[in-house]
């Protein structure tokens, strides 16, 4: 049995034609590139060194007087996010190890999401009544109709 080696820069549509062999990690490695859809997103601060990722902050977002302009932002950036996952799907074909890590850097933000709430509310003070904002609650909205199978792109 012979095993098809995939280089980095091998085409992605052709990933997944056939079985695919990783016996030396190429496909993993071209899968990473960017690591994370994450970097680049306007909502994600900079990751920080290998040893501190367990506290890389993937919800940079601070609530303003208007909550109608912060649930459109959360909006957008939900609508950012299902693209991208949806990007790095289709890029694969729907491989597994490219949806397990866009389902890893989902589960990044909504975890910085409940750490930004708790922190707040502890806090007290301005926007600490509730810890889902308004911009959470349209970045909520946008991946719940995504997940519904609303495509009407509102």
């Amino acid at each position: 049995m012979s095993a098809e080696i995939i280089q980095i820069g091998t085409s992605r549509a052709k990933l997944t034609d056939g079985p695919v062999v990783d016996r030396d990690g190429s496909l993993f490695a071209e899968m990473c590139r960017p690591m994370h859809f994450l970097e680049g997103m306007p909502f994600v601060g900079p990751e920080p060194p290998a040893d501190s990722r367990s506290t890389w902050n993937c919800w940079n977002d601070v609530p303003t007087n208007s909550g109608l302009d912060d649930f459109q932002r959360g909006e957008r950036y939900g609508r950012m996010v299902v693209a991208a996952i949806t990007a790095r799907a289709e890029d694969y074909n729907g491989h597994k190890l490219a949806l397990s890590i866009s389902a890893i850097d989902l589960e990044k933000i909504l975890e910085s999401m409940i750490r930004d709430g708790v922190a707040r509310t502890l806090k007290g003070g301005k926007h600490s009544r509730s810890p889902v904002t308004s911009a959470m609650k349209g970045f909520f909205s946008a991946l719940t109709r995504f997940i519904a199978g609303i495509r009407d792109g509102t």
